[in-house]
């Protein structure tokens, strides 16, 4: 009765010889459950980096819109006159524009925001209208490591002139 071997499936667990056909399952199996929830991880963090900025693009644009409707024809002295040609400025260069717009941040990097002001009516005479556009690109970690492009983003506020 030597010779005679029980089953896999019947050798008891504490038994030395049970866990050899399995050493490097475990192994793999750990390595893509790991892996899958990395990727969900670092899915779930772009997923959120890309709102905020999507969420900090609207909002330069209705701040931009708010500061240029009292920068009208009628704002001298108080205020500098902004248009009606116009401008489009990176917010990280020195112009008035720009340093207006810095507070309004959240700490992004601001060279990767471009503000466009627009005065549809052609003039900056109170009740006319302005347009501000904010374009940005954002690189999630997934697409730097799949070597897919970035993520276009804009956003447009129009109001009317006050002063």
């Amino acid at each position: 009765m030597r010779n005679s071997r029980l089953p896999h499936s019947q050798i008891p667990a504490w038994h030395p010889g049970r866990g050899r056909c399995r050493r490097g399952a475990t192994t793999l199996e750990t390595a893509l459950v790991v892996g899958a929830w990395t990727m969900v991880f670092v899915g779930i963090f772009d997923a959120g980096v890309t709102t905020m900025r999507g969420n900090t693009a609207a909002h330069l644009a209705r701040q931009a819109a708010r500061m240029t409707i009292v920068r009208g024809s009628q704002a001298a002295p108080e205020l500098p006159v902004w248009g009606p040609t116009t401008r489009t400025v990176n917010l990280a260069d020195t112009s008035e524009i720009a340093r207006t717009m810095a507070p309004h941040l959240r700490g992004l990097n601001a060279s990767s925001f471009t503000l466009k002001l627009e005065w549809p009516d052609g003039n900056n005479n109170p009740d006319s209208r302005v347009r501000a556009t904010v374009t940005s690109a954002y690189q999630p970690v997934i697409t730097q490591l799949t070597g897919s492009g970035s993520i276009p983003m804009q956003a447009q506020c129009t109001m009317s002139i006050v002063h």
